[in-house]
């Protein structure tokens, strides 16, 4: 009992100590924390997805050609769980191809008009902390239904952050167009004469 009354100041101090210790060890932790940059990202198919597919049958307008775009058929999501805002240069889905995966990305309305344009050529996206958004992937005029096997989203510093594709259970499906029903909307009417 006299050691303890003789070393209470220096118990005090090994006490107060070790708790500043633990504390700054916490503070040092919580910042390391929140400035760690995440993004989740998670891919489905859009709810009117088989519906424009369906479309595809239907006679075409004269301003569809080659360079139209059907969709949008999915929809990836990226969520920003950091404590900070993040730029996201490129968005899209992991597609298997033949033995190599390549990207498709997503498209955003771009410019005064609105047209649709690569995430990446619009200058990518601002997500702002624990906020989300959800991207489109378009198809061409004449689709053909990806192997999905994952999505992506590459941050401003080159970081490439991956999730999984969530089809649903849904099924996409492009029904052929019969032969001899082809666009008939751009072929003539009537003949002209030399009259």
């Amino acid at each position: 009992m006299d050691w303890v009354q003789e070393n209470l100041l220096a118990i005090y101090a090994a006490v107060v100590g070790t708790i500043a210790l633990f504390l700054n060890f916490g503070r040092f932790w919580m910042m390391r924390q929140k400035s760690i940059r995440k993004l989740k990202v998670a891919s489905k198919i859009d709810s009117q997805a088989q519906e424009r597919l369906d479309d595809l049958r239907k006679p075409k307008d004269i301003f569809d050609g080659p360079g139209s775009l059907v969709g949008p058929i999915y929809k990836v999501t990226v969520i920003n769980v950091s404590h900070v805002s993040m730029h996201v240069d490129d968005v899209g889905l992991l597609v298997q191809e033949g033995k190599s995966k390549v990207r498709l990305p997503a498209y955003v309305r771009h410019g005064s008009h609105g047209f649709l344009s690569y995430i990446e050529d619009a200058g990518g996206e601002d997500i702002a902390p624990g906020a989300k958004k959800t991207f489109s992937i378009w198809l061409g005029i004449e689709p053909v239904i990806p192997r999905i096997i994952g999505c992506y989203a590459v941050s401003q510093m080159g970081k490439v952050f991956k999730g999984k594709h969530n089809p649903n259970g849904q099924v996409l499906i492009i029904s052929e167009i019969p032969k001899g029903e082809s666009n008939k909307s751009i072929q003539p009417t009537a003949t002209a004469s030399a009259d």
